[in-house]
């Protein structure tokens, strides 16, 4: 696929360009931030089971890869916000998080705030720390889910009884924890 021309860097990709799941514009700059959520699995890199945060890295690589084969990006413009279901984040996730608090904090003429002052420290510290809780409890909701979900239909039997149960014809939303 050719690279679109991207003068106009500063302006929203337009949807058919758009393969990012968020457009975030930040100080007169527009950030395409995709979400990967990655397991950390020795099959896939082996360097799992010895290095912390291995498989958010190679998420964060091939979203790189993916983006810079596709498009002509301004460096610095795709925010890969990776994160391994045991809720490692990757590092440039974590920075990403960091200055949109800062940028949130800065006063109406665009100054960054003061960090040292400790009510500024403490709010700064407060709205990333929510975030991150947000985050991860989003996560773990979404890795509940789908671990129920799996677990449910993999040890269904494959063949069907000759007496049904009135339990055997629960319908998949009704397993997924909604209304009868």
């Amino acid at each position: 696929m050719l690279k679109p021309d991207r003068p106009h860097a500063h302006k929203p990709l337009p949807p058919s360009e758009n393969r990012a799941d968020i457009q975030v514009e930040m100080r007169g700059r527009v950030n395409l931030v995709d979400i990967v959520v990655s397991h950390p699995t020795i099959r896939s890199s082996p360097n799992v089971a010895t290095v912390s945060g291995t498989a958010a890295a190679v998420a964060h690589a091939a979203k790189c890869t993916k983006y810079s084969s596709r498009f002509d990006l301004p460096v610095g413009s795709l925010v890969p916000f990776a994160i391994e279901t045991g809720g490692r984040w990757h590092q440039e996730a974590r920075d990403f998080v960091k200055q949109w608090v800062k940028w949130g904090l800065s006063s109406a003429d665009g100054a960054p705030p003061d960090m040292s002052d400790p009510q500024t420290r403490f709010t700064y510290v407060a709205r990333v720390s929510r975030i991150r809780a947000s985050v991860s409890l989003a996560l773990a909701i979404g890795v509940v889910h789908t671990l129920k979900h799996a677990v449910t239909h993999l040890t269904r039997s494959t063949t069907a009884s000759p007496n049904p149960s009135p339990s055997d014809n629960v319908s998949d939303e009704d397993e997924a924890g909604g209304s009868r």
